[in-house]
């Protein structure tokens, strides 16, 4: 295997700007020193992945990094970094028609049902739901296309600018991409945020089912974590993300901290063992230490998460539904209201039109009938 100097050759001159060394085939990696005896990655057969040092963003080994794939439900990692610090998980949210019955995976809400925010994002990293993960954009704002372009938005604004999300969920549609580099940065945005970290290192929870009757307490089911290094407890684990569609194959990435270094790795369309596969490029990188150099350096992570934005107000909160139903049964709509105003007031032209009939009969001013009246 080739070393990243001899793979980018040494023949740049000052004018001219450096290539990219993520871009293009072949493992990349190079040892500190030309006297480092580092070895080779391990075999990944993956469409792409990226070794990246969790804490500086240096880049230690990577493969077709900056090539375009499917994310799977990896996207979903997006949807928590842009929603988390933008609303409140004690918030309650009522399920709705287009929440529910999204293929793939699920954490399995219930029209009707009331979920609050953290459930919601639960649902969503646990089993990796898509229908929490689209009941999420709706918390934000009713029409959920705001929160997909805050989502695309939020991308751009920490150097994810490989990446593209016209759903919350990660299922395959025409245009949505992301890269190896640009799940790096999502991901390492995601673990810097320790609510992420919590949430994402929960093992299992119990999860509210269907509304019960009147004076009925409401059952509920466990949902497991799908990641397999927060399901087999390894150590250690910051948090990470499983996606699988026919067409991405596998996707995963996963942050791990040893004493004082933290490593993350990203695997795009990839078959076999999760787990192995992973942990076979963290152990490399944990045990080559000083020994690897950087290829190449992620953006700094930028202040998206400190800084969130004012959640627009939506047109129905979700906490007021009830009182909006309940107006709606003693009062009428706006077409209704008008309807009603112009009927209130039809006796008042009537009465105004007798009176001035009955002051033109007392003074002989009434004309005779017209031949158009009926």
């Amino acid at each position: 295997m080739l070393a990243l100097g001899t793979l980018l050759g040494t023949g740049a001159t000052a004018a001219t700007a450096a290539p990219d060394p993520l871009i293009g085939d072949g493992v990349k990696w190079r040892p500190l020193t030309a006297q480092a005896r580092a070895k080779t990655p391990p075999a990944i057969r993956a469409r792409a992945w990226i070794l990246v040092d969790g804490d500086s963003g240096a880049v230690l080994a990577a493969f077709r990094a900056r090539t375009p794939q499917l994310p799977a439900s990896t996207l979903k990692t997006l949807t928590a970094v842009t929603l988390l610090p933008r609303l409140d998980l004690a918030q309650v949210y009522t399920a709705r028609a287009n929440d529910v019955g999204i293929e793939g995976s699920g954490a399995g809400l219930v029209v009707g049902g009331t979920y609050t925010v953290e459930q919601l994002f639960l649902g969503m990293l646990l089993p990796s739901g898509n229908d929490a993960a689209t009941a999420l954009t709706h918390v934000y704002h009713q029409d959920g296309r705001k929160a997909l372009a805050l989502m695309n938005q939020t991308a751009l604004r920490l150097g994810a600018k490989n990446t593209v999300a016209l759903n919350p969920n990660g299922l395959p549609i025409e245009g949505q991409h992301t890269t190896a580099a640009d799940m790096a940065i999502i991901a390492r945005a995601a673990v810097s945020n320790p609510t992420f970290r919590r949430l994402a290192q929960t093992k299992t929870v119990q999860f509210p089912g269907r509304m019960p009757k009147a004076g009925k307490p409401r059952k509920t089911y466990q949902l497991q974590n799908e990641n397999p290094f927060i399901k087999h407890g390894i150590v250690g684990t910051l948090g990470g993300k499983t996606g699988y569609t026919r067409a991405a194959l596998r996707t995963y990435w996963v942050a791990q901290r040893k004493k004082d270094r933290t490593l993350l790795v990203v695997m795009l369309g990839f078959t076999g063992s999760t787990r192995k596969l992973a942990q076979g490029l963290l152990n490399w990188g944990f045990s080559q230490g000083a020994a690897l150099g950087t290829i190449a350096t992620l953006p700094p992570l930028r202040d998206v998460l400190a800084t969130p934005t004012p959640t627009p107000p939506p047109t129905q909160p979700d906490q007021a539904i009830a009182r909006t139903a309940k107006s709606r049964s003693s009062s009428p709509d706006v077409p209704r209201t008008a309807a009603t105003a112009l009927l209130l007031a039809l006796p008042m032209v009537i009465l105004a039109r007798r009176f001035m009939r009955i002051r033109q009969q007392s003074t002989g001013e009434v004309s005779a009938p017209s031949a158009r009246s009926g």
